[in-house]
């Protein structure tokens, strides 16, 4: 995947270490790379959890059955069950970069919230993190024997692996 991100990174950037200009990644978009970035952050997302509070009285529906909500009611999302849930994500443990393609599929992705309340940093973040993965892809090469899911992770404030997941680095 990552040679596959590499030959667009260099299509949009150049070659040269990314001196042809950022403004060029940032228009290009680099569909790929925001897909694979979005898949990462579905399947192992940093904040498992958004708490939300009721502003008036409401009433949800679960499985059929009215439950009242009162106003001050602090609910607990979990964005991690969300993200894996079939219903949602079709084949939701396999690794799909084509889910993003669809604009349906790519509305129920939210490892940074929606509506008003969601991450005020979060296109700075998308962005930071093109910017800096494509010149890391540009300049190293990764390898690893384990997939993704395979890394154990532990929910803290923030999701993060159990022990060292061993992988090697090399100049390209």
């Amino acid at each position: 995947m990552a040679h596959q991100a590499l030959g667009k990174i260099e299509m949009a950037c150049g070659s040269g270490g990314g001196s042809s200009g950022e403004e060029s990644l940032y228009e290009q978009g680099l569909p790929r790379l925001t897909a694979t970035l979005k898949e990462s952050m579905r399947l192992k997302p940093v904040g498992p959890m958004i708490l939300r509070t009721a502003v008036s009285e409401d009433v949800m529906t679960v499985d059929g059955e009215e439950i009242p909500i009162a106003a001050g009611t602090h609910f607990l999302l979990n964005i991690r069950d969300y993200h894996v849930d079939p219903e949602y994500f079709p084949g939701p443990l396999k690794v799909d970069l084509g889910r993003y393609h669809d604009p349906e599929q790519d509305k129920m992705f939210m490892p940074f919230g929606k509506g008003p309340k969601s991450c005020v940093g979060q296109f700075f973040a998308m962005r930071e993190m093109k910017v800096i993965l494509a010149q890391v892809l540009q300049e190293l090469d990764f390898s690893t024997p384990d997939e993704l899911l395979s890394v154990e992770t532990r929910w803290d404030i923030a999701n993060h692996p159990i022990a060292p997941a061993p992988f090697m680095v090399r100049r390209r």
